[in-house]
């Protein structure tokens, strides 16, 4: 597993952990990596036109979220960014 795939199976895992239900993810159209990427780790294709392609994943509520160590279960809102750090990714 390579070190994209492994941070983003932390990220499902956390927000399974704080109940997020669904993820949705946006990339271009072109960007082969990422498309396989997401793909590998339970994305599924919802949209695709010659300028970006919608994926998205259910995560399973149903069962109990690993325990991840050093990571902070703080909710983190995008409301409250500084103006000055550019905002390029949509999670």
């Amino acid at each position: 597993m390579g070190i994209g795939a492994a941070l983003l199976l932390e990220v499902l895992e956390l927000g399974r952990a704080a109940r997020v239900q669904r993820v949705w993810a946006v990339t271009a159209f072109e960007n082969r990596a990422a498309l396989r990427l997401l793909v590998s780790c339970g994305f599924r294709l919802m949209q695709s036109d010659s300028d970006a392609t919608e994926l998205d994943i259910d995560l399973d509520l149903r069962r109990e979220p690993r325990e991840l160590k050093g990571i902070s279960r703080t909710p983190i809102s995008l409301a409250g960014r500084r103006s000055d750090v550019p905002y390029r990714s949509q999670l």
